[in-house]
This record gives structure tokens, C-alpha cells and sequence, in this order.
């Protein structure tokens, strides 16, 4: 089964996504009362709730009505991969992100991007590191509406104690955790501010320390 991936405030290429043969992507008004019901998957992030507002007006635009399931973001992937994969047809939007990008794409779950928006050039428009991380063998599937960033902080007094230059590899890096770490001194090689993806993995570089 596959599903289109955008949400919301994109009513009409996700209703032109399920109804291929009733309406081209740029005859908008036929995706008007196509479809009844639009089920979606999604993740209760700012970006996501604060189109909620908008619902009311978007179901009366498109004579559709939304349900959105928001879900934490191990158990909205575990939903949509079981819907997509079974072909239970529960969901017709889900959210995705670089994690699960490459096995709904491989698994032919979602379709690119640019067959389901009204004009395929808006999407020339994202930044292309967005686009990057949207993008799979070089198709780009979703929409890169939210982003975010991590900042590795350094303690410089900790490293010129130990002369050691500031890391520019993950190679010198993982060496200066190495020697800068000293649990029994309360002073751990590196720590993050949460578990989870690329975090993870450093902490799991230092030895000792704990949480």
C-alpha cells in the first residue's frame, strides 16, 4: 500500500496522491469532496498542534475531514510502518523523517514528493540541506517543515589541562573523551543533555560515568 506523507496545510496534494486518475496535480477544485475522510499519523511536536487551528477551515475548503492521531515518535513509526506494511489502509498521511526516510521510500510506502504538490518547482525552494535530509537516492519524499540542530560544547579549561587541541575529527574527538575522562573525579568525557540517535552514540564512546 502507499501512502502520501505531507500534513497539513497541503490538503489537496494529499487528496490528489490517493485519487490518481481523478484529478491532476494542478486541477485542484476536483479533489473537492473526493475524499470523506483523510486519516493521519503524526507527531505531537509545536509545528505539528499549531495547525490544529486551522482544521475546521481546511475540511470545509476541501469537503474532507482530517483525524489526526498524534503519537510519540517510536510509536507513531511502529503505526505506520504496520499500516503501510499490511496494507490496512487506516492511515493516508504519516509523518516521516530522515530515521525511517530510506525504509518507507525502499518499500515503495510513499510517494516523491514532487508527484503529489500542485507545481513540483515549489519544491526547488527548500534549502538544500533540508532537502538533503528529506531525500532518498536522490527523490525527495517529504516536506522538511521542521528542523532542528545539535551544538557540541567543550570544556577548554578541561582540555588545556591535558594539552590537548581542540578536536576538528570524530576520530580526535573520541580521543579526547578518552583522556579527559575521570569518573572518580566526578568528571565524565562527555555527556548530552538527552538520549537519543547521534547522542547516544557519544555517550556510549566515553567509558565510565553514569546517568
Amino acid at each position: 500500500m502507499k501512502l502520501t506523507h505531507l500534513l497539513l496545510g497541503t490538503a489537496c496534494p494529499m487528496i490528489l496522491s490517493l485519487l490518481p486518475g481523478i484529478a491532476s496535480a494542478h486541477d485542484a477544485d476536483a479533489c473537492i469532496g473526493k475524499v470523506p475522510t483523510l486519516g493521519v499519523i503524526a507527531q505531537g511536536v509545536p509545528a505539528v498542534t499549531a495547525l490544529d487551528v486551522h482544521l475546521v477551515a481546511l475540511n470545509a475548503k476541501w469537503g474532507t475531514e482530517v483525524k489526526i492521531t498524534p503519537l510519540g515518535e517510536n510509536e507513531r513509526r511502529s503505526k505506520a510502518r504496520l499500516d503501510a506494511s499490511t496494507g490496512a489502509g487506516a492511515y493516508q498521511v504519516i509523518y516521516i523523517d530522515e530515521a525511517n526516510l530510506a525504509e518507507c521510500a525502499s518499500a515503495d510506502w510513499v510517494y516523491p514528493l514532487a508527484e503529489v504538490v500542485p507545481d513540483p518547482n515549489d519544491i526547488k525552494s527548500f534549502h538544500v540541506d533540508l532537502a538533503n535530509v528529506a531525500s532518498y537516492n536522490g527523490v525527495q519524499y517529504f516536506t522538511p517543515f521542521v528542523g532542528g540542530g545539535d551544538v557540541l560544547m567543550y570544556r577548554k579549561d578541561v582540555l588545556e589541562a591535558k594539552g590537548i587541541a581542540l578536536p576538528k575529527t570524530l576520530d580526535e574527538l573520541v580521543a579526547a573523551i578518552k583522556a579527559t575522562n575521570d569518573p572518580d573525579n566526578k568528571l565524565v568525557g562527555t555527556r548530552s543533555a538527552r538520549l537519543g540517535d547521534e547522542r547516544l552514540a557519544l555517550d556510549a564512546v566515553h567509558p565510565g560515568g553514569g546517568w
